[in-house]
């Protein structure tokens, strides 16, 4: 993540969540590094999951400042939810 200046957001909450095919939900919740990345190794391949969701949270908030949600369908993985 990085501010509308370039300047990475260190420490930064994003939280992650999928739904596997069969209903099963995964969760992580990750601080961004001093580079602004925050990753979630997926626990079992990508091709068992229908929904991926990421919602960031900037230092020190509990409201959601980002959210972007993945859904996969015939041709792969496609946006299908942000705000």
């Amino acid at each position: 993540m990085r501010r509308a200046s370039g300047t990475p957001v260190a420490k930064a909450v994003v939280r992650f969540s999928g739904t596997r095919n069969d209903g099963t939900r995964h969760r992580a919740r990750v601080s961004t590094n001093a580079r602004g990345v925050a990753r979630w190794a997926l626990p079992v391949p990508s091709k068992r999951f229908r929904y991926l969701e990421a919602k960031y949270y900037a230092p020190g908030e509990k409201r959601t400042y980002l959210q972007l949600g993945f859904c996969r369908g015939r041709s792969g993985w496609q946006e299908c939810g942000a705000g």
